[in-house]
């Protein structure tokens, strides 16, 4: 009885520790396919992203995962990043930090963030990437998690977004300097139409004088006019050019337009303004007049304002030795 009992009891026992055997192994092999079956979720999900992510060991570096599109986003296989990390700086264009520095900087905080620019391997395309690493614990010793977001796109439209800045900054600085030189140029012909209106209602009987200051407000408000088509073509103010117009010009009109236009305010100052021009041989020739005659008024308009009263002010225009014989050349 009590051998029979024993061979009962003992065969019970058998059954159950076999049962909790396969149990054990059923349950360890459903995990272990679970486990497996997230795997291959996670790298096809970031198979099919911009995203890389990398797992390895703090100390001692050794890469534990590699998401598959690595390949496909910076030319390096898996295998290659999981035999050396270090791979990677082979991927960044020359003066980024290396990989090195965030590994030793993570040491001392919690994640660390940074961009980087690489190069494709293969196809030699450039992408931005934003990079972090940071700790994390999985299923044992702390691991770092490295993952590397491709932000081309946004770093482009920052960039867009600068370039524009910078332009509207660079139009509008145009825009005022163009403004701040056309009212010094403007001023001229109005002090000399405001001149000449005042003389001749001075000498409303003298018909020659009345001509003579009628003409020159004639020269003038042509000039003012030409100065101002400039300032409202805003074209050219916000491309911060000036297209020359070369037409045929006589030296003569143009110096006597300048006198013209500057006799009254250096007449003002009783300043004696001589404008000589008989060395000059070839007296017609191609240019911008409307530019040619801004130059000289300026050279002027200056030499009025800072000569003293009283005072002598020449524009002598001699002809040099032409470098081109089809060239002259004045000064």
């Amino acid at each position: 009885t009590v051998a029979m009992v024993s061979i009962v009891f003992l065969a019970v026992g058998v059954f159950l520790a076999s049962a909790l055997i396969l149990r054990s192994r059923r349950a360890v092999k459903e995990q272990q396919m679970e486990v497996r079956y997230r795997e291959r979720l996670f790298s096809a999900l970031s198979g099919n992203t911009k995203n890389i992510f990398i797992m390895f060991d703090p100390e001692t570096l050794k890469v534990e995962y590699v998401s598959p599109n690595a390949k496909r986003l910076l030319g390096i296989g898996p295998q290659r990043i999981e035999s050396d990390i270090y791979v990677l700086d082979g991927t960044a264009v020359e003066g980024m930090l290396p990989l090195r520095d965030d590994i030793a900087a993570l040491r001392k905080v919690d994640h660390r963030r940074c961009c980087r620019e690489r190069i494709h391997k293969d196809t030699g395309e450039r992408c931005w990437y934003q990079e972090t690493m940071y700790h994390a614990s999985v299923g044992g010793p702390d691991k770092i998690i490295y993952v590397l977001a491709d932000c081309t796109r946004e770093k482009l439209n920052t960039e867009r977004l600068h370039q524009a800045l910078e332009l509207a900054r660079q139009s509008n600085e145009a825009k005022s300097s163009f403004l701040a030189k056309m009212s010094h140029d403007i001023r001229t012909p109005i002090n000399a139409i405001m001149g000449m209106t005042q003389i001749a209602k001075d000498h409303m009987g003298d018909a020659e004088k009345t001509c003579k200051c009628l003409e020159t407000i004639h020269v003038s408000s042509g000039h003012l006019l030409s100065l101002i088509n400039d300032v409202l073509d805003m074209s050219k103010i916000e491309s911060n050019s000036i297209e020359l117009q070369e037409t045929g010009c006589r030296l003569d009109d143009v110096l006597s337009s300048i006198d013209v236009l500057t006799s009254p305010t250096s007449d003002a100052k009783n300043q004696k303004l001589t404008i000589e021009a008989s060395a000059a041989v070839h007296r017609t020739f191609a240019a911008d007049g409307l530019r040619l005659r801004q130059i000289l008024l300026n050279l002027l308009s200056n030499a009025v304002k800072y000569t003293p009263e009283g005072g002598e002010i020449s524009l002598v225009v001699t002809e040099l030795e032409p470098a081109n014989f089809r060239l002259a050349r004045l000064q």
